[in-house]
């Protein structure tokens, strides 16, 4: 239910954002200067390329279970394409120190530090730009791959890897506000659908007669919010962009007897990156 609940809500939004910017397109000129397609704010380079760092506190969490919370920072790149038509492609490559907190099987608490964690994550966004006055609307949709890797094993003996490889459909809203003297304000909110998902956990870490197991993940869903100022140059730019991103994940399938449990995952962050 929450999860029709946030797509119905997600195209909604999109739909009276699309709305508006055509009634304010429509409005703004006479009769003779209507278009079937809006004009694109001049001052928005058509090729849009970014490449930075971000920083994000990074929480994992099994209710009732356990939690990782730690530290992540990385690289980010991205390339983007406007010309009534918005064309998008975007990465990021992260890693990060968590720390586990949680208990063994006997109810023995368990702590564990300075977890390594890496994050690669890639994205290909398609979208239409409705421009209004001095506002440019885009919906958006397109698809993205996430994967996270888990080295408990490095810090502990409790400990095995665990790799998340995550497959979603990102439908979304970017708003951005020329403000004047080649400064930009932005916004965007997303719902991530997902659609195929596996976790492996690599039991012989713990013990060699264990086996290393896959499990199918067929549930869930991720919603993310961003805003972002940024400044335009003649050759080159900045932007400064904070944001939340959460993922909730349902039980995975079981497979020899063993499962990953209802989870959550909590990114808060900021990206400050060069644009040209």
């Amino acid at each position: 239910m929450k999860r029709i609940l946030a797509i119905t809500l997600c195209f909604t939004f999109i739909g009276i954002g699309s709305a508006f910017a055509q009634s304010e397109l429509s409005q703004s000129q006479s009769p003779d200067q209507r278009v079937t397609a809006p004009a694109i704010d001049q001052q928005r380079q058509k090729h849009f390329f970014a490449v930075g760092t971000e920083v994000s506190y990074f929480q994992y969490e099994e209710p009732g279970v356990m939690k990782e919370t730690g530290v992540m920072a990385g690289i980010v790149g991205s390339y983007a394409y406007h010309n009534y038509i918005m064309l998008k492609a975007e990465g990021k490559l992260a890693a990060g120190l968590l720390d586990y907190d949680g208990a063994l099987s006997d109810g023995t608490p368990l702590t564990i530090n300075s977890i390594p964690n890496y994050m690669f994550e890639v994205r290909g966004l398609l979208g239409y730009d409705f421009a209004a006055k001095a506002v440019t609307i885009t919906p958006y949709l397109g698809i993205g791959y996430r994967w996270l890797q888990d080295n408990s094993q490095e810090q502990s003996v409790y400990g095995y890897k665990r790799e998340s490889n995550r497959l979603y459909l990102p439908i979304g809203l970017e708003f951005v506000a020329n403000l004047g003297n080649g400064w930009f304000l932005g916004a965007a909110g997303e719902y991530d659908f997902f659609l195929w998902g596996k976790q492996k956990s690599y039991g012989s870490d713990l013990n060699p007669a264990y086996p290393d197991v896959e499990n199918k993940q067929t549930k869930g869903y991720g919603v993310r919010g961003s805003i972002s100022i940024a400044k335009k140059g003649e050759k080159v730019g900045f932007v400064i962009e904070p944001y939340v991103k959460y993922w909730n994940m349902d039980d995975s399938e079981i497979n020899l007897g063993i499962y990953e449990p209802k989870n959550n995952s909590t990114e808060i962050g900021c990206k400050l990156a060069v644009t040209f």
